[in-house]
């Protein structure tokens, strides 16, 4: 008999979504695939190879794993083709919904969570569930059937290399995409459920609570993420310092909040007089519903579920297996929504309590001292032990999801773990039973948890930046460290000889394998190390990343011996919410392992070249600055250079005439501006510069227009200098720049554009667009494109690709 069968089980189906996602096929294939090789094989015949055929078929654990893989990988692809092409052909039609979320209030519209009912009628996308985003202020109610006329907006995928995809975030929590409507009409109500229907109303009751009696907004907000996990209102400045801080989990509702839900529930209870199984009955109750109120966050149902299993296994009188009820947890959210295995909260809160159930009491056992009898010692023990193991476990994940690692994520956690409790506690009290005097008390430790999230933030060592590991990397992390608790094991004799007796029996059968097939594994190692060497003598290529950071330019150009620079960090910020620097470029290029910066390249000094170079600089190592002459000091030039100084970079001042040679065979050549500037604004003062390896070259020409590119056209005409085999546009395509003369002076095969998808400029203008047709020059923007990649071989021939298309 399987000691853990929901275990397997979900394994299974974990490896039937993974393929499902992946390879978007179903793993039934590769089960009638293996097994039509089976029945095909000649070697059958050979006794040994029957027997291990027989075992296979028999193993109940290989049976339950291929049948939950061949369903979830059923399931996946099935839901996946529908979010694909569900709403392929709907663009501006007629919507009937009901709205299941309490309104979200953005800076120009309001957003709601509306599961549709019709579609012009059509109820084929019945039970489909969108945003809605209206222009005007909301005051629709939850259960409110709505009609409305409106846009559907077709989610954004990644625009990048290894970039959010907002399509992929949206799948795993349900959302098919989102619509735009100005007006919306209320036609009716609809019965939702009385947990449901109960959960928001308490939802609102606790808002309008906390507002009443706590004045501060930070506090007020805190005190929301805190108790029901909604952080929506909540500042940016402190959920960074959060984040920085490794204190981030505080705003996702775990298991500590569902111990104190079941321990009021249960002395509720016991005051009045019930019996322990109807009362263990109404904690199983208020668990689902604090699902609901909690906005149904993957961290809460994990915990709810696991008590809702412990307090069925009491019910039964059945030992509760931990790891059982973790399994069946993630089990019963995957069939739910298999996309949910994308969900970085999942990933992490999943991750952490598995970390915790395996490495705690070695952990515990390592830094606990026996002979110490003293309480308050083995608490904070307690308490380190449970941070470290949560944290071993997810640790590479982490760097994967968020590029930081932090040296003080054990003393911030173990200075809120005093309190945290404890406000936890005292703010489900003031809800319950709202004093001014409790929420003053609860007001001086939220302000206390501010204070230590602000100062540990400012503090280097708490968010280091790192680059992305790779998939080798992070399984080689996990062979480490479950080999090492392996060693911590075996000097415990309960464990030994089952431990020993499993590693014997797959060493012989591993040494069966080698046996049978000792000639074909040594063929293949000698292949795999000609291979190595083969690859390691192949030339590097030049390769040109143009990044999308929406309305504005960046390029990074990594030569044959990998030296790298970094032409412009642009990206406008068009709202205060999204830095480009901390969001795009600066992801972007950990994603890229990018651990250092020779050149960084500033064409010019405007927010949409240079916005994200406060960024990079603050967590990159940058090697030298190359910059012109300026006609005059903006707020970014004097920013920046502030940067510059404080980190002692060396700042290499170029005009026209000037050579930097990168590498042995790649060339940056300054073409522009003169040394005496003969212009007054940044556009036209700005550096261009010719990057030349073999026969390829690539003009970057900054925001120049019309005006300076006479000058430049006058200065090299006739001299094929500008003749460039790639031209990024000037200006963003703006009809400014790009002349005819400069275009037919240039002859470019390819044009990249950086530029925000439906900018407020209307750049690239469709008369730089004819213009650009009329010489057969290919156009990529990256509006249309996303990042677009450029690899250069020795011999000058080119590989081009987009993100998008």
């Amino acid at each position: 008999m399987l000691k853990r069968p929901i275990l397997i089980m979900l394994l299974g189906y974990i490896t039937g979504i993974i393929i499902g996602l992946y390879c978007k096929i179903s793993i039934a294939l590769f089960v009638i695939a293996l097994l039509y090789i089976i029945l095909k094989t000649k070697t059958l015949k050979d006794r040994k190879i029957k027997q291990y055929c027989k075992i296979f078929c028999i193993k109940k654990a290989i049976i339950i794993f291929v049948i939950s893989a061949v369903i979830s990988g059923i399931i996946t692809i099935k839901q996946n083709y529908s979010y694909e092409n569900k709403f392929s052909n709907i663009r501006e039609e007629q919507f009937i919904g009901v709205v299941i979320s309490s309104p979200k209030t953005k800076k120009y519209y309001t957003q709601y969570k509306v599961k549709i009912e019709s579609i012009d009628k059509d109820k084929n996308y019945r039970h489909t569930y969108v945003y809605l985003n209206v222009k005007s202020n909301g005051t629709i109610k939850y259960g409110s059937i709505i009609l409305f006329k409106g846009e559907f907006v077709e989610p954004e995928i990644a625009r990048n290399y290894r970039g959010f995809s907002y399509k992929e975030y949206l799948k795993s929590i349900g959302i098919y995409g989102t619509i735009k409507a100005d007006t919306v009409k209320e036609i009716g109500n609809k019965k939702l459920g009385i947990i449901k229907t109960l959960a928001n109303d308490v939802s609102i009751k606790i808002k309008e609570t906390i507002k009443e009696y706590i004045q501060n907004e930070d506090n007020r907000n805190l005190l929301l993420g805190i108790l029901i996990g909604d952080d929506d209102e909540l500042s940016k400045n402190i959920k960074e310092d959060f984040q920085n801080s490794s204190l981030s989990h505080i705003l996702a509702v775990s298991g500590m909040h569902v111990s104190f839900v079941i321990m009021f529930v249960t002395i509720f209870l016991s005051k009045i007089d019930f019996s322990k199984k109807i009362s263990k009955v109404i904690c199983i109750v208020f668990l689902i519903f604090f699902i609901f109120l909690t906005g149904e966050m993957p961290s809460v149902k994990r915990a709810c579920i696991m008590a809702i299993l412990g307090l069925i296994s009491q019910l039964i009188y059945r030992k509760n297996d931990t790891i059982t009820s973790l399994s069946i947890s993630l089990l019963i959210i995957l069939i739910y929504n298999p996309f949910s295995i994308m969900d970085v909260g999942l990933i992490l809160s999943f991750g952490a309590t598995c970390g915790i159930i395996i490495f705690y009491e070695i952990i515990f056992n390592l830094i606990d001292n026996r002979n110490n009898n003293n309480k308050v010692i083995t608490k904070i023990n307690e308490i380190v032990s449970v941070s470290i193991s949560a944290q071993i476990l997810i640790f590479p994940l982490s760097i994967m999801f968020f590029n930081k690692i932090s040296l003080t994520f054990l003393f911030s956690n173990l200075l809120i773990s005093s309190f945290i409790g404890l406000i936890i506690a005292l703010g489900f009290v003031s809800i319950i039973i709202p004093i001014d005097i409790l929420f003053k008390i609860l007001e001086v430790f939220l302000i206390l948890l501010i204070k230590i999230a602000e100062v540990f933030s400012s503090i280097p060592i708490s968010h280091i930046s790192i680059v992305t590991p790779s998939l080798t990397t992070i399984i080689l992390y996990y062979v480490i460290v479950f080999g090492i608790t392996y060693i911590f094991l075996i000097k415990k004799k309960k464990y030994k000889r089952q431990i020993e007796k499993k590693i014997l029996t797959i060493v012989d059968k591993f040494k069966f394998f080698i046996f049978i097939h000792k000639k074909m594994l040594m063929s293949l190692l000698i292949i795999i190390i000609i291979l190595i060497q083969v690859i390691r003598l192949v030339p590097k290529e030049l390769r040109i990343y143009f990044i999308d950071v929406g309305q504005g330019d960046a390029c990074l150009i990594v030569t044959p011996s990998n030296k790298t620079i970094l032409i412009d960090g642009g990206g406008a910020k068009n709202n205060e919410e999204f830095d480009v620097g901390k969001s795009t470029l600066l992801p972007y290029l950990l994603d890229r392992k990018i651990t250092k910066i020779d050149y960084m390249m500033i064409s010019h000094f405007d927010v949409d070249h240079t916005g994200s170079f406060d960024t990079v600089l603050e967590n990159i190592k940058v090697g030298k600055v190359i910059i012109s002459k300026q006609p005059k000091n903006s707020d970014e030039f004097t920013n920046i250079m502030k940067i510059v100084k404080s980190k002692n970079i060396k700042v290499i001042l170029v005009s026209a005439g000037d050579k930097i040679k990168i590498d042995k065979n790649v060339l940056l050549k300054i073409l522009y501006p003169e040394d005496e500037l003969q212009f007054e604004d940044l556009n036209n003062n700005s550096i261009v510069a010719k990057l030349v390896y073999g026969n390829f070259s690539m003009l970057f020409t900054g925001d120049i227009e019309k005006e300076a590119e006479n000058k430049i056209l006058n200065k090299y005409s006739n001299a094929d200098v500008l003749k460039s085999t790639v031209l990024k546009v000037a200006h963003h395509g703006s009809k400014t720049s790009s002349t005819e003369e400069f275009l037919k002076e240039v002859r470019p095969q390819i044009a990249l554009i950086g530029v925000g998808k439906n900018n407020l400029f209307g750049h690239p203008t469709k008369e730089i667009i004819r213009r650009l047709e009329k010489y057969g020059i290919q156009i990529c923007r990256t509006d249309k494109s996303g990042e677009i990649t450029i690899k250069v071989n020795k011999k000058g021939n080119i590989n081009f690709q987009n993100k998008l298309n």
